[in-house]
């Protein structure tokens, strides 16, 4: 997530195989950058003033990680629920969203015996979708936007997902620096 927002991160990134430099970089940018200092403020919980986000805000985020990024030949869709690359950079917001992705990474990728429901209804989503929009398809590219930003509508509104979200929530709340209302 860092990377995503702290551009001089990812250019420290590009200088691998040298680790040592990557290294002390990495830890100068982190000791440094006000960004990172606010960002760990608040997911620290030690800032005395909590930000709030609502479910709204909360929803539209989240679904942002279920990202459609490529048509095969046959004009399936090829997906992935991921965070390095994901719909989060898409928001047309002047509010930053980081902590929030943070939050929705750290519930979504938690240990989890069984596959959950809304990863399941996600999966057939793609397929329903991706058949609606096969109807209309002229080329890939305006294909794939279409079918991505329907499947982002779909999980913002998805309530399997938006109850782990919320329970998730409920459960650490009182070690966030920040309230979702």
């Amino acid at each position: 997530i860092l990377t995503n927002k702290i551009d001089s991160l990812f250019a420290i990134a590009k200088k691998y195989p040298d680790t040592n430099y990557i290294a002390k970089a990495f830890c100068n940018t982190i000791q440094n950058e006000l960004k990172i200092k606010e960002y760990i403020a608040i997911l620290s919980n030690t800032n005395t003033t909590k930000l709030k986000f609502t479910k709204a805000e909360l929803m539209l985020v989240a679904s942002r990680f279920f990202y459609a990024d490529q048509v095969f030949a046959d004009t399936s869709i090829g997906y992935h629920i991921c965070i390095g690359l994901n719909g989060t950079n898409e928001i047309k917001s002047q509010r930053d969203y980081s902590v929030v992705e943070a939050f929705c990474f750290e519930a979504l990728f938690k240990p989890n015996k069984n596959i959950p429901r809304y990863k399941l209804q996600f999966r057939k989503k793609v397929k329903e979708i991706a058949e609606y929009y096969k109807q209309t398809y002229i080329e890939p590219k305006s294909y794939l936007l279409n079918v991505r930003a329907a499947l982002f509508t779909y999980m913002e509104t998805n309530n399997a997902y938006k109850r782990m979200l919320i329970k998730y929530y409920k459960k650490n709340k009182l070690n966030l620096g920040y309230r979702i209302t």
